[in-house]
């Protein structure tokens, strides 16, 4: 069969070939004569460049631009139209150069890739050289249909990338078929066999997913796609070549969400196998990123395309051949691994939940062990659960985490509370502030009466917090032109980040603080009159002492207030709870640091007299909301710091070196490990659980007696190997750090200050000597 035997069956449609005649000659008419759009014959440019519909080169289902996009051009027109020109004189041959110098012009003006209207544009004055099918995707349909149905290889290929050659390659074959040079009389027909081909339910997602199996068929062996049914909807499974991705548990994906595609790795085995693989994969390599996937997640590559943009198959290849470089490997292990690793993810679980448990009942744990066993990390891991956050890295900024290192000199007024100078003007001022567990509780203390409250109560809050901010710069502005009198000789003279500041004539010193804090409480508990403020014990000392000076500020902001109605639009805040992490917290005298606090982790919620009075309160509390973490070394000397009355406030977990060859493989010295392993336990077996009380821990022949194993055997990080560093801070592969350096700065000098401090018999050294 042959192209006129073919266009037999189609009828000729008369009606747009008589307006493509009419038109065409006037765009090329009007475009060769005007330099402005507005001294174009209207309908000539209504029907070249407005129209948005029935238009007589593209007709009515394909491109054109938005509004928007429209009037970006105008504005423009001066910088189209000589190109518009230039193209409109050129009649005799096609000149590539031009288009494509268009549409670079054309896109710098348009919100996205206005790909067909700008062909529209560049074929309406081109007759002789492009066809009216302005969409690539159209185009390419055509090209496919003809190659199927013609046979005798006559028809062109298509020009992947590049519509205007394809679009001449496709109108000169219809000339050459048709034995007709004009295309005047013939172009219909390109156009109405398509639509013969291409019904209104065409599937443009499954003609590129086509593609991508060409592209990886001919060039990417490691990948696997089978026939994809005409019926593809939103996704396809792509295998690799050994058959290990490709399955429910992992597979790569192409998945289209409205006209977005991307390239993911999906996990849709049990829930076990789901979760596997976001234990085992801690940290992502750049451009991969973890995003929500129905009930689970999945690792997606980071770049979105458009079901339109240009190339869109080899994109989605390229983003297939880099997702399947960056994570593939680490996929593949946990698959070929993963039964075992579930096993150990089911024992690391039960030790979290029995340590969350734990936590969540006593409120304050001490994490316990010899060094290198990863108890600030296993901090981490839990604060991570509790906060439901899928990395550590994301705690670092999280306002429900705060970590802080203890050591020798650490005191009270390091972590409580203390004074602080401040400059004020030309002198200093000395200030009782709160520290790092103070400040960390109030916020959490904030949550949790927050909690409490029912949204009318919260909505008032917020109400007064906003309004109170506005008094504020209004109390600025006029003490920028005077003084505001209090009483006969006291007068509001200034005002800082917290508060105001008065002062009397004839008052010796400095001013005095009058605290925002309490004009906002005294406002909330309905106080009128200057005895509701001194009979408020809400309020600081200062403020009831002083509630003379007090009454007149708060009348103020009454004022202030007056006429503006309260909103009800706060949502209920939902309790959460925030975690304290103390790393090394043998390291500081407790029992100096702590201070009142000792009674306080123990009595939640109970407020405790401090010895400094802050913003006019003296008392102190922890929240029931506020868990606190502490890791201590047990090979520390420091240890007997920790006394009784804390330890009884504290539930002590113990933290114990592992072996991890199943989980590191290669990058878990086993053999140094066991034999530093065999100077503190006699027949070390790496199958024992040693952190099971059950499991009675015999004692080698190379310590001495007055020393526990689990308290000083080395940990299983000093065993792991080392990588050098990229820019970004991740491992690279190809180097990796010399393990003798572990070994000779790291391991032995630490067993060798072990002999030092009698906790190893000198017997030991033959034994550190060899590893």
């Amino acid at each position: 069969m042959d192209l006129k035997e073919i266009l037999k069956e189609i009828p000729f449609r008369e009606e747009w070939q008589n307006r493509y005649h009419y038109f065409i000659p006037l765009f090329i008419n009007n475009a060769t004569r005007f330099d402005k759009w507005q001294d174009w014959d209207q309908q000539v440019f209504n029907e070249f460049f407005e129209k948005n519909a029935g238009q007589c080169v593209s007709s009515l289902q394909q491109g054109c631009f938005t509004n928007e996009d429209k009037n970006k051009l105008k504005q423009n027109w001066s910088q189209i139209s000589p190109l518009l020109r230039d193209l409109a004189l050129t009649q005799n041959e096609p000149n590539w150069d031009l288009y494509i110098l268009i549409n670079k012009i054309i896109r710098q003006f348009t919100s996205q890739s206005m790909q067909a209207a700008t062909n529209r544009l560049i074929a309406s004055l081109q007759p002789q050289f492009l066809c009216t099918i302005i969409a690539e995707d159209h185009l390419k349909v055509l090209y496919k249909k003809l190659q199927l149905g013609i046979t005798d290889g006559s028809v062109p290929k298509y020009e992947n990338g590049n519509w205007f050659k394809s679009s001449y390659n496709i109108l000169t074959y219809f000339k050459k078929q048709l034995n007709d040079e004009d295309s005047y009389n013939i172009m219909t027909y390109p156009w109405q066999l398509k639509e013969e081909w291409m019904p209104t339910g065409y599937n443009k997602f499954y003609d590129i997913l086509n593609e991508v199996k060409q592209i990886v068929d001919s060039k990417y062996p490691q990948f696997k796609i089978e026939d994809i049914s005409p019926n593809v909807s939103n996704f396809l499974w792509i295998a690799d070549s050994k058959d290990i991705i490709g399955n429910i548990t992992a597979h790569f994906e192409i998945n289209k969400n409205r006209n977005n595609l991307s390239v993911d790795i999906h996990f849709e085995g049990t829930e076990e196998e789901k979760n596997i693989f976001h234990q085992v994969i801690k940290k992502l390599p750049d451009k991969v990123t973890w995003k929500k996937w129905q009930n689970s997640q999945s690792l997606t590559y980071d770049e979105i395309y458009n079901i339109n943009d240009e190339n869109i198959s080899e994109k989605l290849v390229s983003s297939l051949v880099k997702i399947n470089e960056l994570i593939g490997d680490k996929v593949r292990y946990i698959l070929e691994n993963i039964n075992t690793l579930i096993s150990q993810y089911q024992v690391k679980i039960k030790e979290m939940n029995s340590t969350i448990q734990l936590l969540e009942y006593k409120k304050q744990i001490i994490l316990q062990g010899p060094p290198g066993t990863g108890k600030t990390r296993r901090a981490e891991l839990i604060a991570r659960e509790i906060l439901d956050v899928s990395d550590i890295a994301q705690l670092q900024d999280h306002e429900q985490y705060k970590i802080v290192q203890f050591h020798p000199s650490y005191t009270y007024e390091d972590f409580v509370r203390g004074i602080v100078a401040e400059a004020n003007g030309d002198r200093i001022e000395y200030k009782n502030v709160n520290k790092t567990i103070s400040k960390f509780a109030k916020v959490a203390l904030d949550n949790f009466l927050d909690s409490k409250k029912d949204i009318v109560e919260l909505s008032l809050e917020k109400w007064i917090e906003d309004e109170f901010n506005l008094f504020i710069d209004k109390i600025s502005e006029t003490l920028e032109q005077d003084k505001i009198s209090l009483s006969d000789n006291v007068d509001l003279v200034d005002l800082m980040d917290d508060a105001f500041l008065y002062i009397g004539e004839n008052w010796k010193g400095y001013e005095h603080r009058m605290s925002f804090k309490d004009i906002k409480r005294a406002y909330l508990d309905n106080n009128i009159t200057r005895q509701d403020i001194v009979k408020n014990l809400n309020l600081s000392g200062s403020a009831r002492q002083h509630a003379t000076y007090y009454i007149v500020v708060l009348n103020k902001f009454r004022d202030f207030l007056e006429g503006k109605a309260i909103p009800t639009n706060q949502t209920e805040i939902k309790e959460k709870k925030y975690i304290l992490v103390i790393d090394e917290i043998n390291r500081a005298n407790l029992s100096t640091v702590l201070g009142e606090l000792i009674y306080a982790l123990e009595y939640r919620g109970k407020g405790l007299d401090s010895i400094y009075e802050v913003e006019g309160e003296q008392k102190i509390l922890l929240p029931e909301n506020l868990y606190i973490i502490g890791t201590m070394n047990t090979a520390d000397r420091s240890i007997g710091h920790i006394d009784y009355a804390i330890r009884r406030r504290f539930a002590f977990v113990d933290v114990l070196p592992v072996n991890l060859e199943s989980e590191l493989k290669d990058d878990f010295k086993t053999d140094i490990f066991s034999k530093a392993t065999s100077l503190f336990i006699e027949n070390y077996d790496s199958s024992i659980d040693y952190s099971d009380e059950n499991v009675v821990m015999k004692k080698s022949e190379y310590m001495t007696a007055d020393f526990d194993p689990k308290d000083v055997w080395l940990g299983h990080s000093y065993f792991i190997q080392h990588y050098e560093k990229n820019e970004k801070g991740e491992d690279v592969k190809e180097k990796p750090v010399e393990f003798s350096f572990r070994i000779k700065y790291e391991i032995k000098p630490i067993l060798e200050e072990y002999i030092k401090d009698g906790i190893l018999k000198e017997s030991a050294r033959s034994v550190i000597n060899s590893l």
